[in-house]
Order: structure tokens, then C-alpha cells, then sequence
């Protein structure tokens, strides 16, 4: 062989070489390129779920969308007496439970219930309408107390309902034998047990609606704290 074809020949080689180098280098770069996306795309999935799945105050929550309002939905538990889960009921929360958290709940004890009689949720006569927030958080309050099976009647705070047989008079000194929860407004939201039986979920500036689930989630965290695990 020649010089001159000897040197054609390694350059050749060479060529080859560095070819080879660069199509492996290319496959290098996408097969990072690869992993550094499933990576990004791990931690985006799992941030959108964290942020849509949570569980605040020992409640599991799910995050959902619907048009415009967000509602965060709690599942609670119904229990056999031996304290088991025998089934789930949902419960819809209009208010991110993480900033209900910054109501203050007064209690001297866990909330407890007069099973065998019935439930009073009352509110005075002149309560604030709040474009109809006021209206909806207690038509919610009283369809959840009914998942616990509580035999809930709505009352007024107000004595010119006295002898009204449909919608009675009731406060804590009226009804001290009766489980009796007061909805009002106060100078600040929070919520206060006033009584051995007696409970007054209190707001300002129409809070109405975070004051009630306030209570709801107070009332969730100490019932999930009674379950088994499993």
C-alpha cells in the first residue's frame, strides 16, 4: 500500500470514527433529554395531585372544579358500633379547608350530641340574608348533621316565636336537655361551646358559610379520629 493510500485509509477511518462518536453522542443527549422530561413531568403530575388531594385536620379532601366555583369534597364515614367503616357519604365544602383552620374553636370538651333527642340548629329572626350565603350554609349544615343521623329541627332565637309549633323558640336556656347549636353574628367568626349541650358558630362580615364549615370540619376531624385503622 502506498503512502498516499495509507493516509486516505486512516483518515477514512477516522471519519468513521468520529461519526460513530457523534451519533452516539446524539443518542446520549436524547436518552438525558428523555429522562430529564419524565422527571419534569413526575413531579408535575404528583404536584397537581398533591395540590387536588390532601388531607388537612385528619380528613381526606379532593380538590374539583366546577364552572367557575371550586368545592372541596370530604368523605365521611358511617361506622358500625364496633367502629368500623360500613360506607362513605360526601360532603362538599365551598371553602378550602387549610384557611377554615384560622377560626378559632372554643371547646371545654369534644363535640358530643343528645342522640335521643332532637338536634335545634337556631338563628335570630333579623339574621343577615348575605346574598343568600346565609340561606345555603344552613340548608348544608342541616344535611350534614343528618349523616350522622341526628334528628335535626330548625329554631328560631327570637321569644315571638314562642308558641309557633313549626318553627319554635329555642336557645341553650330554653332547651338544656336538647343539644342546641346557635348560628349568629358576633364581632369575629369563631366558634364557642357555651354549654355541656350548647354550641353558638358565630361570624361577621357574612362569613356564615366558612363559620359552618368550620364547625363541619371540627366535627369530621374528631369523628376520624374515632375510627379503627384498618
Amino acid at each position: 500500500m502506498t503512502e498516499k493510500k495509507k493516509v486516505a485509509t486512516e483518515q477514512k477511518k477516522e471519519a468513521q470514527e468520529t461519526k460513530k462518536d457523534s451519533h452516539e453522542g446524539i443518542a446520549k443527549m436524547i436518552i438525558v433529554s428523555i429522562i430529564v422530561l419524565a422527571i419534569i413531568l413526575g413531579v408535575w403530575i404528583y404536584m397537581v395531585y398533591s395540590m387536588a388531594n390532601f388531607t388537612y385536620m385528619g380528613v381526606e379532601f379532593n380538590k374539583a372544579r366546577e364552572g367557575k366555583i371550586d368545592f372541596y369534597t370530604a368523605k365521611v364515614p358511617a361506622l358500625d358500633n364496633a367502629g368500623n367503616v360500613v360506607s362513605y357519604a360526601a360532603v362538599d365544602f365551598r371553602s378550602n379547608p387549610k384557611t377554615l383552620g384560622n377560626i378559632p374553636v372554643i371547646f371545654d370538651n369534644p363535640i358530643g350530641f343528645v342522640k335521643s333527642k332532637k338536634v335545634y340548629v337556631s338563628v335570630p329572626e333579623n339574621l343577615s340574608n348575605c346574598n343568600g350565603y346565609s340561606g345555603v350554609a344552613l340548608v348544608n349544615f342541616g344535611r350534614f348533621l343528618a349523616l350522622f343521623s341526628l334528628d335535626v329541627k330548625g329554631a328560631v332565637d327570637d321569644k315571638s316565636y314562642r308558641n309557633n309549633t313549626q318553627t319554635p323558640y329555642v336557645n341553650c336556656n330554653t332547651h338544656p336537655d336538647n343539644t342546641v347549636i346557635l348560628v349568629k353574628e358576633g364581632s369575629e367568626t369563631k366558634i364557642e361551646q357555651t354549654a355541656n349541650n350548647c354550641y353558638e358558630i358565630i361570624f361577621t362580615d357574612c362569613e356564615a358559610l366558612r363559620a359552618v364549615e368550620r364547625f363541619e370540619l371540627q366535627m369530621m376531624s374528631e369523628y376520624a379520629s374515632k375510627i379503627k385503622p384498618i
